[in-house]
């Protein structure tokens, strides 16, 4: 019974492990892009105004701007968006917090990753929008993405006609992040004793 018990155990904290890992890297709730926008100026850019438009937009009930919401996983997200950075494909161009480490990633093409910086509060929202186009190009709009709790994540402009990107920001908002991600440990734990509740009725049924 103990070895069958031990399987079962090692099966259980494997998959959630390995669930847990799976989900650490993820691109995070998609907000919108700039097909969505109806008004204003530069729609084409990922300007202060127009993120702020996106998310404005995704909490407002009425949903105004017909975003694409999940609203079975439906959460209300941080607004009032300040820039963080933006890497401009070569270097940082923009970043406001020295007191917080640059992100890094691969920042280049039609997708790579990225990585917070370090003395990141995971409790702090974060966002990131792709800017699609390359540099002398018009056009290619831009996506705004929420980290929902990931600090690292990756991104791709499949949804953006596959152009190069022309350069990534990232975003913070007031209030505390609503993290959808559950750490691999605790999923770790959730399968450990799932387990062992198994193997404990099985005991019981067998004595």
């Amino acid at each position: 019974m103990k070895p069958l018990f031990l399987k079962i155990s090692i099966i259980f904290c494997t998959l959630f492990l390995w669930t847990g890992m799976s989900m650490a890297t993820s691109t995070g709730i998609f907000v919108g892009d700039s097909n969505y926008l109806t008004s204003g100026k530069q729609l084409q850019q990922d300007t202060l105004t127009n993120v702020n438009a996106l998310v404005d937009g995704y909490n407002n009930p009425d949903n105004p701007l017909d975003l694409p919401i999940d609203y079975d996983n439906f959460f209300e997200l941080p607004e009032n968006l300040t820039l963080l950075g933006k890497w401009d494909g070569d270097n940082w161009s923009e970043w406001k917090d020295d007191s917080i480490s640059k992100f890094t990633g691969t920042f280049t093409g039609h997708d790579g990753d990225w990585s917070v910086g370090e003395k990141w509060d995971a409790t702090v929202p974060l966002y990131y929008s792709l800017k699609a186009g390359g540099k002398g190009k018009s056009g290619g709009g831009f996506e705004l993405w929420y980290a929902d709790g990931f600090l690292d994540g990756v991104w791709d402009t499949s949804g953006l006609d596959n152009k190069d990107l022309s350069h990534i920001s990232f975003w913070t908002a007031e209030g505390n992040t609503n993290n959808q991600v559950p750490e691999p440990g605790t999923l770790a734990l959730v399968g450990l004793g799932l387990a062992t509740i198994a193997g404990y009725r099985r005991k019981r049924r067998s004595s």
